[in-house]
C-alpha cells in the first residue's frame, strides 16, 4: 500500500491530509493544542482513530502513541551521529533515517521492513511518501510518521 501525507499550509496548527494512490483522502491529522504537542489522526468520516502525545521535559524527544484510546507505546529519538534514529517499544520497531534525513526506514524486530518513508526536499510543506509492507499496521505507521514530523519541527524551532 503506498500513501502520500501532505501537510496543508496553515499559520496555525498543523494540518496533515493522507491520499493513497488515487489521491482520495483517507486520513486527516491536525495538531491540537497541548502541552508537550498532541496530533490527533481521524478518518474521512472524522472520527478519531489515534492520538500522538509529546512528552515535555525530556531530554531526548519522546512521543506516546494510542490508538483508539488505548496506549500502544512510545517513540523515542535516540542520540546518533549523522543521522536519526528512534527506538519504538510497539512491537519491537526501530526507525532509522538517512543523513539527509529525506529517506526513512521502518523496520521489523528481525530487521525487516516494515514501512519506507521519503520526504519531499524543497517544499513549502513537508510531503510524505510512504510505502506499506503490511496493510495491517497502516493507522500504527501513519502515528509514527506524525511522531516523525512533530520531532522535524520541533527541532527547527530550536
Amino acid at each position: 500500500m503506498n500513501l502520500i501525507v501532505k501537510q496543508k499550509f496553515s499559520l496555525g496548527f498543523a494540518k496533515f491530509e493522507i491520499y493513497n494512490e488515487n489521491e482520495e483522502i483517507v486520513y486527516t491529522a491536525e495538531a491540537k493544542f497541548s502541552f508537550g504537542g498532541r496530533l490527533i489522526l481521524y478518518n474521512t468520516f472524522g472520527a478519531e482513530l489515534g492520538v500522538v502525545k509529546g512528552v515535555p521535559f525530556s531530554f531526548l524527544p519522546r512521543y506516546e502513541i494510542y490508538k483508539e484510546d488505548v496506549f500502544l507505546g512510545s517513540v523515542r529519538k535516540k542520540f546518533s551521529f549523522f543521522k536519526p534514529f528512534f527506538e519504538i517499544d510497539y512491537n519491537g520497531w526501530t526507525l532509522e533515517g538517512s543523513f539527509s534525513e529525506l529517506e526513512y526506514r521502518l523496520n521489523a524486530p528481525d530487521g525487516s521492513p516494515v514501512a519506507s518513508i521519503s520526504r519531499k526536499a524543497f517544499s513549502w510543506t513537508d510531503r510524505y511518501f510512504v510505502s506499506i509492507h503490511d496493510d495491517r499496521s497502516v493507522i500504527e505507521i501513519l502515528l509514527i510518521i506524525l511522531c516523525l514530523d512533530e520531532d522535524r519541527e520541533r527541532s527547527q524551532r530550536n
